[in-house]
Parts: structure tokens; C-alpha cells; sequence
């Protein structure tokens, strides 16, 4: 597990490193007044290889082994390797003097690596535990030093005047609760799928495709409807659709066929179709040519945080839910020693892994009971995702009509014409 990770860390730093690169070269070699649909063109791009690569890597797991999905990301980085030196142009310095915040990135760097370690470690190691406490207090210490750090920059890591601006602050944290409960989603009834229902990875990548089937339903509506009305009409219901979808997944249980996971999939789907646009549109609204590079780096961060902080906080929650079940049920059960033994093994040495019915030896009503605590963990988790897409809804409450802000603009266009 400690090599999978450690490569896992050279994978991130790689992502990263190319998807800098893929802004850089579009602001380099793109005319301005292309780069609005270069940026397009890029996002669909992302989200096609995001939605396609479930499927894809679920065929290859299915057919051959899940090895092989990283020997699919050999032989695409051999051949970017040998075609990006005859395609790609070389390009300057975009911006600025070229010295780097080296405090900023230490500062938010440690920070988040201690949230994340805190809210993934806390139910193994323990959530009143010195470490997990000292964790959690030394994130928002380390976060808060790192904003006072930024606005105090000669040149920052990240300009944080941005969030002066509320239509900036108000769409980037709906775009972080967006991503948080898409992943969270994923996340939880993927493993599901698989471990508990027994679909194979092939299957489980189809059925999670029920969600573009409910965005393509929505999105010929939103789209013109995004240019006519205020955004919060599409806002608000999308993020209560994304509640409604996964709270009628929060009731999978032993028995689900995968027919149950069809609706609320493609539910949750119109959902994030109907506010993504609408919310990236309120997160530009008012973001100057001056500050797009600014904007954008903020704006990816912070969808990063959605990704990262959906998988650890359904995780925390699932696990939590489980041990807190399982305790319970070791408290009034009669069960032999070794049986016992092994469920402890599991809850407080290891954490959960795969199935863990599957890995305790014992009476068929002990693993049906097991079972039953992790669907209902599973449920659990979900909720969290609930919560956070109806945060969404009442934080879409706060957007003021900007519809009637480029009327305004239009008819102050005419007259000075």
C-alpha cells in the first residue's frame, strides 16, 4: 500500500504539472480573443476524459487486471513525450518577475496535508486522539498564517483581493460543493457496486454513466436558459436535484438491483448540468483580463479541494458509521473468540478495506449482519453529500439577479453609442 501511494504522489505531481502546462501554452499561443473557447474546448475535453475514463478503466479491470490501467497511462505519457517537442511551441514568461511565493506554498501545503491526514486518519487512530486534534488545530493555524502570509506578499501564491468580489467568492464555494458531492458520490457507490452488489468494474463504470444521461436531458433547457433568466433559477433547483438524487441513493441496501441506481443517478446528473454553467458564469462575472490568470489558478484550487475533501469526508463518515455499527453489535452478540477477534482486527488495526464480510470467517448471520452495518454506512456517507449539495441550494439564495445588471449595461452600451 505505501508503494501504491508513494506512486500515487509522483502521479499528482505530474497532473499538476501538466495542467499549469496546458494554461500556460493556451494563454501563450492562443490569440486573445480565442481563448475564451480554447478554455471551452479544454473543459470539455477534461470532463469527456473524466466521464469516458470510468467506463474505459472498468472494461480493462474486467478483461485484464487493474495493472493495466496504469500501463494505459504509460503509453500515453511515451507518446505525448515523443510528439510534444515537433507540436507544441515554445513559449516566455507570462507574468511577473518570475520569483515564487515559497512561504505561500509551504504554508498551504502543510495545512492541507494535515486536514487531510486529521479527517481520513481520525476514526483509526481516534477522533479526541492528541495527534487528530493537534492535526486539525495546527491545519487552521498553518491556513490562517498562510492567508495573512498571501495578502501581505509582494507577489502571492494566490491574490485573495479576488474574493472582494462576491459573484468570485459565492461561485467558487459552489463549485467546491459541487465537486465535493459529484466525488463523494462516485466514490461510495463505485466501491459498493463492485464490493457489496458484486458488478464487475465494467458494469459499475456504465451504470455510474447514468449521470450524463440525465445531463443530456437537462442541458438543451439550461443552456439558452442560462443566458435569459437569473442565474439562480438554475442554480438552486440543480443543487436540489443533486440532494434528491443522493438521498434516494442513501437507501441502497443488500438487496438493490443495479435498476435502483439508474434514476437517482440520472437525477443527480441534471442537477450538476443545470448549475454548472450558470455557476462558473456568476464565478467570472466581474473577473478582469488583468486578473484571469489569478482567477483561474484560485478557481482550480479550490476544485481541487471539492475532489479531495468529497472522497476524504464520505470515507471519514463511512468508516465511522461502520465501527460505530460493528462496536455495538460485538457489545450484544455471543460470538466465538476467533470471530471477535477478527472484526476487532479489522475495525481498529486496519480500517476498512474491500469486503469485509468476505474477510470474517463465521456464521452466516454474522455476515449478513455485517453487511447490513455497511449499507447502512454506505447510506450514512452519502448524507453527507446531501448536505452539502442543499448547503449549495441556500448558498444560491444569496446570489443577487445579475439579470437585471446586464440589462442595465446594455441599455448604458446604447445610449453611449
Amino acid at each position: 500500500m505505501g508503494f501504491l501511494i508513494g506512486a500515487r504522489v509522483v502521479l499528482g505531481i505530474g497532473a499538476a504539472m501538466v495542467e499549469a502546462a496546458v494554461f500556460a501554452l493556451i494563454k501563450a499561443a492562443i490569440p486573445n480573443e480565442k481563448q475564451s473557447l480554447a478554455f471551452k474546448v479544454q473543459g470539455i475535453a477534461f470532463i469527456l476524459g473524466a466521464l469516458l475514463g470510468t467506463p474505459l478503466s472498468g472494461a480493462i479491470t474486467t478483461s485484464l487486471s487493474w495493472e493495466y490501467i496504469f500501463w494505459l497511462n504509460v503509453l500515453v505519457g511515451v507518446a505525448v513525450v515523443l510528439v510534444a517537442p515537433l507540436v507544441i511551441p515554445k513559449s516566455g514568461s507570462l507574468r511577473g518577475s518570475g520569483k515564487s511565493d515559497i512561504l505561500g506554498l509551504v504554508l498551504s501545503g502543510a495545512g492541507l496535508f494535515l486536514l487531510f491526514f486529521a479527517i481520513i486518519e481520525g476514526e483509526r487512530i481516534g477522533w479526541s486522539s492528541q495527534l487528530i486534534l493537534g492535526s486539525f488545530v495546527g491545519a487552521a493555524a498553518l491556513l490562517a498564517l498562510f492567508i495573512v502570509s498571501e495578502i501581505r506578499a509582494e507577489e502571492p501564491l494566490a491574490d485573495l483581493s479576488l474574493f472582494k468580489d462576491r459573484f468570485f467568492a459565492v461561485g467558487n464555494l459552489l463549485r467546491w460543493a459541487s465537486e465535493f458531492a459529484s466525488m463523494g458520490i462516485y466514490f461510495a457507490i463505485s466501491h459498493y457496486l463492485q464490493v457489496e452488489l458484486g458488478h464487475s468494474a465494467f458494469v459499475t463504470g456504465l451504470l455510474l454513466m447514468s449521470v450524463i444521461i440525465g445531463g443530456m436531458f437537462v442541458s438543451p433547457i439550461t443552456e439558452p436558459l442560462s443566458k435569459r433568466v437569473d442565474g439562480r433559477w438554475l442554480v438552486i433547483p440543480g443543487f436540489l436535484l443533486v440532494a434528491g438524487g443522493t438521498f434516494w441513493l442513501a437507501h441502497v441496501s443488500t438487496e438493490s438491483g443495479w435498476a435502483f441506481f439508474l434514476a437517482p443517478l440520472a437525477i443527480a446528473g441534471a442537477g450538476f448540468v443545470a448549475q454548472e454553467g450558470p455557476t462558473m458564469g456568476i464565478r467570472d462575472r466581474n473577473v478582469s483580463p488583468e486578473q484571469f490568470d489569478d482567477a483561474w489558478c484560485i478557481s482550480y484550487t479550490i476544485f481541487l479541494l471539492g475532489v479531495g475533501l468529497g472522497v476524504a469526508v464520505v470515507s471519514a463518515v463511512w468508516q465511522s458509521q461502520f465501527a460505530s455499527n460493528m462496536k455495538e453489535f460485538l457489545s450484544g452478540a455471543d460470538l466465538p473468540a476467533g470471530v471477535a477477534d477478527k472484526i476487532s482486527v479489522i475495525l481498529f488495526d486496519g480500517g476498512i478495506s474491500g469486503d469485509p464480510a468476505s474477510e470474517i470467517s463465521g456464521p452466516d448471520t454474522v455476515q449478513q449482519l455485517i453487511q447490513l452495518t455497511f449499507a447502512d454506512a454506505v447510506n450514512t456517507a452519502l448524507l453527507s453529500c446531501v448536505l452539502i449539495a442543499f448547503l449549495g441550494a441556500v448558498i444560491g439564495l444569496f446570489l443577487t439577479s445579475n439579470r437585471k445588471n446586464d440589462i442595465d449595461e446594455l441599455n448604458e452600451e446604447r445610449r453611449n453609442s
